[in-house]
């Protein structure tokens, strides 16, 4: 009789371990999402030194590099902070970022981020020189830098906030509907479509584009009016 007590316990026990192993696995996933923001030209992807046509002329894409802030995932039950910035750098081998999330509940989320910074007179101690971002009393948000004319011209398409500057102001993205809860993968790939950077809703003289451009109120606000038209949601992958 007590061994068949004992039997009975250790059957319970190990139910017991079993059941709440197989809450933890659908409560979580067993791999981190990621959020994926991938450049592009139209619908072509696109990485360092690549060439791409803007209506009659040809840039070589030299630098591009920008901030999003602020990336949250958001359910009827919680707010998530997946990153408080980062700094997307375009390279030669990868047309994009990946950005894990670390394990979150399963549910269906709102993806929300902010392009450029909300608060300049922060301390975004990484966001230096080094990493082209810095900038007296502020931050660029944006750069991106391109040859045409057969390499005899360089545009410098920046965009960059300080304290004086009122007409330039971070923007919210918001993308609904990204359902975790797939064992291996849960992706939600942003497309960042450059070439809107150039024709919408405002054309951008590509001549006008050298350093002081950033001094220019006009000429930044038409820009930052372009880059609220770039990102998209592409597609959700689960498997």
């Amino acid at each position: 009789m007590k061994k068949k007590i004992k039997n009975l316990i250790v059957l319970t026990l190990i139910t017991f371990v079993f059941s709440s192993c197989l809450i933890n696995l659908d409560e979580f996933n067993t791999s981190d999402p990621v959020i994926v923001f991938n450049n592009v030209w139209d619908d072509k992807n696109v990485n360092l030194n690549d060439e791409v046509i803007l209506e009659n002329d040809t840039l070589k894409i030299k630098k591009l590099q920008y901030v999003i802030s602020k990336i949250l995932l958001i359910s009827d039950y919680d707010t998530i902070l997946v990153k408080d910035y980062d700094l997307i750098k375009l390279n030669n081998s990868y047309s994009g970022r990946s950005i894990a999330i670390d394990k979150v509940p399963n549910n269906t989320y709102k993806i929300v981020f902010s392009f450029g910074l909300e608060n300049i007179d922060d301390d975004y101690y990484d966001l230096n020189a080094q990493n082209f971002n810095s900038l007296d009393n502020g931050y660029y948000f944006l750069k991106l830098e391109a040859d045409y004319k057969q390499g005899t011209e360089n545009i410098k398409y920046h965009i960059a906030k300080n304290l004086n500057t009122n007409y330039i102001n971070s923007y919210k993205i918001e993308i609904e509907g990204f359902k975790l809860g797939s064992f291996f993968i849960n992706q939600a790939i942003i497309n960042v479509n450059l070439k809107n950077l150039f024709l919408n809703p405002n054309i951008i003289n590509i001549d006008n584009l050298n350093p002081s451009v950033i001094q220019d109120s006009i000429m930044q606000s038409k820009m930052m009016e372009n880059a609220k038209n770039i990102f998209y949601l592409d597609r959700f992958v689960y498997d």
